[in-house]
């Protein structure tokens, strides 16, 4: 693979508790995806890897380490990924060229480098914070009122799943799967540490 997961986020303010978050990964998949399925013995979706010769796969055995067994797809996978490619050289280019770490597949020297961009945008440069808000408000407003398909029950913004699980997980404790605790578990006694679980 030449291109990494090159992920692009976002916050925008929308209310006190609960922020837009847009944290996506330009593949059709974050790595740590498929390094959970791996751990729990679970194949791919359709549509996500390919191997080393381009054919389609499922197969994540070879993770965590996929490299250069297996590639994830742009996100858009077959059909659209050309999209996905687009926005993954834009992350790489703003990450990679712009703060000298270099881009994907490719180093400055020896050294490998993790580069970031960051784009900070004050709405009162613009509009004005509280129009903004007032304009961001109203845009999710209409957008939640939209019609839903038979099954969906209502329509969540980027953020608002994942807010309710921080107030949820803070009630009910964090769950963990069985399989990860048990490699934590077999660390834990390598290095004779002991808990008293609760």
């Amino acid at each position: 693979p030449f291109l990494s997961t090159n992920p692009l986020a976002a916050g925008i303010p929308w209310k006190d508790d609960c922020p837009i978050v847009i944290d996506i990964s330009t593949s059709v998949a974050a790595a740590g995806k498929l390094k959970t399925l791996h751990a729990q013995n679970r194949e791919a979706p359709a549509g996500w890897l390919i191997d080393r010769d381009g054919n389609p796969t499922t197969d994540v055995r070879v993770a965590p380490s996929l490299l250069p067994i297996h590639a994830l797809l742009p996100l858009g996978g077959f059909v659209a990924g050309h999209k996905g490619f687009a926005l993954s050289m834009l992350v790489d280019i703003c990450a990679g060229a712009l703060s000298g770490a270099g881009c994907s597949a490719g180093v400055v020297d020896d050294t490998e480098r993790n580069g970031l961009f960051i784009l900070v945008i004050d709405p009162d440069k613009f509009v004005g914070r509280e129009v903004f808000k007032s304009l961001v408000e109203v845009y999710v407003d209409r957008l939640k009122r939209v019609k839903t398909m038979p099954g969906v029950e209502e329509i969540l913004v980027p953020g608002e799943r994942a807010s309710r699980e921080r107030i949820k997980r803070r009630r009910e404790g964090i769950p963990i799967d069985r399989t990860i605790w048990e490699k934590v578990e077999a660390i834990m006694n390598e290095l004779g540490i002991h808990m008293n679980p609760q």
